[in-house]
């Protein structure tokens, strides 16, 4: 298995850097789109991923819960996708790479929950 290289996220630039730890780019070959494109940083990043063969598809969190069991074990996409996480009870977003259900981060923080999940596929 090719090895994964985390780089760290600074202020605001958590998809950008969340993005290099998914397709093991360096930070310099991914653009900052949240500081170029604004509230069009999911657009403008599925443009770019197009480019390159691929897309991406955000889940909520609720796509993953099964209600008609009593215990929920895969509460998370299998493989490798970003995951949307909230920190310190604020309502404040942030992009991390998650694995096979746990997340990857160079400072290992802990966070209070998860929304949602991108995940980027071929088209």
């Amino acid at each position: 298995m090719k090895k994964i290289r985390l780089y760290k996220a600074q202020k605001d630039n958590c998809w950008q850097i969340a993005l290099c730890n998914l397709m093991n780019l360096p930070p310099r070959k991914v653009p900052h789109f949240v500081k170029k494109y604004n509230t069009d940083f999911v657009e403008e990043t599925r443009k770019w991923l197009n480019k390159k063969g691929k897309t991406i598809t955000y889940v909520p969190l609720s796509s993953f819960l099964d209600t008609g069991t009593k215990y929920n074990h895969n509460l998370f996409p299998q493989g490798k996708c970003i995951a949307c996480v909230n920190t310190n009870g604020k309502d404040t977003g942030h992009a991390v790479l998650m694995m096979n259900g746990q997340l990857h981060e160079k400072d290992n923080k802990k966070y209070d929950s998860i929304d949602g999940y991108f995940i980027v596929h071929n088209l």
